[in-house]
Formats: structure tokens, C-alpha cells, sequence
């Protein structure tokens, strides 16, 4: 089978939808720290991260993008990227490679400069035998984004060539929809009720939705292809 570039085995996924009256951004974020602090001091769990949407067939957000200090211009049949914006936990939780550079941290935030992460076809496509480490992402009309690291490529359908990815630093943007994973040495049953029971712990009236183990996440988003195929 093809690499998805991901590593779905032994990890817990639960979506989360922050209510209206945590609309501070400052408490999303404490709320999502909180939630992997708790995580993290359990046994059996090994890393936990948020990310804004999972890298699944057709669910991302598809976003322009100009790569600054580039040698090469982006044509107008390229591609979007998917924009993506994740906590630094998100990466291993997963079992996405980071290549070079770095992963973000709690001080890649708001008052921080600018940073992202870009997937390796970015860096292969407009920084052809350069490090593209220092050069930046522009996305819109925001301030350009300082490229602080290089992780693998994440195929989100097996049968296409893998989209770009942009990542940039959940601590800077807490979004309000988020989906949680955690990765653990623990039977199934156990690693989705420590995942729902951190969120509880940190605050008893938050919801999960679509607790679930990721390799049925990405079974669920291959089966209609594969009936397609027989």
C-alpha cells in the first residue's frame, strides 16, 4: 500500500467545539494545555496534540499561498496548501516526520513573531536543493511566516498525490474547533476514555464528539474508494 505518511496505529481522536463564552482566545489556550498536561501525566499515553482539522480526504481548508524568498514564483495552476494549525504535540502523536528544523512551542504565540511549518513538497517544489529554513510563507494579507521547520508529507487520499501542507502554531491562533490525538501504549477502550476523561478533568461541561481511534477515521475516509475500485 502507499505511505500515507502518517502513522494511524494506537492513537486516540475526539473533536472538540470550545463554547461561545470561552470566545478569549487566552482561555481556549489554557484549556488546551491543561487538557495535555493531564494527558501527559498518565501512564500508557506517550504524546497528545490539537490540530484545527485531520488530514482527511476532502475536509481540509485549502488556502493560497505565497512562498517569500523563493527562487521559484507559484503558477496559477498550483495547488493551495492545507492550512493547518496544530500544537507541537500534534506531529508525534500522529507520527509525522519532522525532517529538519524544529517543531513550535508554547512561545510561538501570538506576541511572537510569525512561524510555520511547511510539509516537504513545499520545500522541494520552491526550495530546489535549498534549505528552505529562514525563507517565509505568506497566506493572504498576513505578515509573512518565518518556515522554522520541515515535516513529511501527509497523503489525505490515497490515490493523489499529497497536497501541500502549511502548518502555524495553534499557542498563536486557538482556534475554537479543534480535534485532540493521543497516542498511547494502551489498549483501545482505555486510550478513548483517557482522552475524554482529560477533557472532563479540565473542564466538566466541555463535550467530545466522535471520540474514536484514528485508524477508523482513515478506514472510514478510504472505504467509499475502496468499493469503488472492486
Amino acid at each position: 500500500g502507499l505511505d500515507r505518511g502518517l502513522n494511524s496505529e494506537q492513537v486516540a481522536s475526539g473533536r472538540i467545539a470550545f463554547p461561545g463564552w470561552s470566545a478569549q482566545r487566552g482561555v481556549r489556550l489554557e484549556h488546551m494545555k491543561a487538557i495535555i498536561a493531564a494527558l501527559a501525566s498518565q501512564r500508557g499515553v506517550t504524546s497528545a496534540g490539537f490540530v484545527n482539522d485531520l488530514p482527511i480526504a476532502d475536509e481540509g481548508i485549502l488556502m493560497d499561498f505565497a512562498p517569500v524568498h523563493s527562487p521559484i514564483r507559484r503558477g496559477p495552476d498550483d495547488p493551495g496548501a492545507h492550512w493547518m494549525i496544530a500544537s507541537s504535540g500534534y506531529f508525534p502523536s500522529l507520527g509525522i516526520v519532522l525532517q529538519r528544523g524544529r517543531l513550535f512551542t508554547d512561545t510561538d504565540d501570538s506576541l511572537a513573531p510569525p512561524v510555520a511549518i511547511i510539509s516537504e513538497s513545499i520545500a522541494r517544489k520552491y526550495w530546489p536543493g535549498k534549505d528552505p529554513l529562514g525563507g517565509a510563507i505568506r497566506m493572504g494579507n498576513d505578515p509573512p511566516a518565518t518556515i522554522i521547520g520541515v515535516v513529511s508529507d501527509v497523503r489525505e487520499q490515497l490515490e493523489r498525490d499529497p497536497l501541500p501542507q502549511l502548518y502555524f502554531p495553534m499557542a498563536a491562533t486557538p482556534v475554537r474547533n479543534v480535534t485532540l490525538v493521543v497516542r498511547g501504549t494502551l489498549p483501545r477502550a482505555a486510550l478513548l476514555s483517557r482522552l475524554t476523561a482529560a477533557v472532563r478533568y479540565v473542564d466538566p461541561s466541555q463535550p467530545v464528539f466522535d471520540v474514536q481511534m484514528m485508524e477508523d477515521v482513515v478506514g472510514h475516509a478510504i472505504a467509499p474508494r475502496r468499493t469503488d475500485t472492486t
